[in-house]
């Protein structure tokens, strides 16, 4: 990670702004190099040339700040998501899954946050942070869902929002079982084991397009 050496005490709320942003910036760069139980508060802090007290200033809790990691990968899969669907003609359930699924793969530390959204980060922040989170979620669904529904003919309104919350419990599930542990993985190299090999794309493609056709079918 880059660090930043002697910062200028944060101030005024636009530096103070600038300052959580490179906080969060330089966990989410953490975490795409390694796992979330080896990062540290004070390797974080290190990164951007603060004390860990003043990390602290800013997030109370490692958990809370990867749910602000999380917030800033959701904010740019939304902007993302809508200019991709919109900028398709192809209105079948089968394109759709294939827009969907592709869209969250390309953001690998989305898909890592969002499978440890529940048992570990929000299990650990406090109800606040919990709820403030939520509210902001269902607001990013109520403005990407339309144009969920517009991109595939057949769903009816209000339908969007129902499509995103079974993404990303299709996401949750498959994260596992594509992804095991090493001891695992290694025993999942085993010919007699290939029929428990998980390819995370394929799967999650072929299920939310199975999903989809199923929700318009006969209308």
């Amino acid at each position: 990670m880059p660090t930043v050496s002697s910062p200028r005490r944060a101030r005024q709320p636009e530096q103070k702004a600038e300052r959580r942003d490179a906080i969060v910036a330089a966990a989410g760069a953490a975490f795409a190099q390694g796992g979330f139980a080896a990062i540290t508060m004070a390797g974080v802090a290190r990164a951007v040339g603060l004390a860990k007290g003043t990390l602290y200033l800013y997030f109370r809790s490692k958990e809370e700040l990867f749910v602000a990691v999380l917030e800033q990968e959701l904010d740019g899969w939304q902007g993302e998501l809508v200019e991709r669907l919109e900028g398709s003609q192809d209105r079948s359930p089968q394109g759709l899954a294939a827009d969907l699924s592709r869209s969250i793969l390309a953001r690998p530390n989305m898909v890592r946050l969002l499978a440890i959204l529940s048992p570990v980060l929000e299990a650990n922040v406090p109800e606040d942070t919990a709820i403030a989170f939520k509210v902001r979620l269902v607001e990013r669904m109520g403005r990407v869902a339309p144009h969920v529904e517009r991109r595939c003919g057949g769903l009816m309104p209000g339908e969007g929002a129902l499509v995103l919350r079974r993404l990303d419990a299709l996401v949750v599930g498959l994260w596992p079982m594509a992804k095991p542990g090493i001891l695992a993985e290694q025993a999942r190299t085993e010919p007699t084991l290939s029929p428990l090999r998980v390819d995370l794309g394929v799967e999650l493609e072929a299920m939310l397009s199975a999903l989809l056709r199923g929700m318009v079918a006969g209308r």
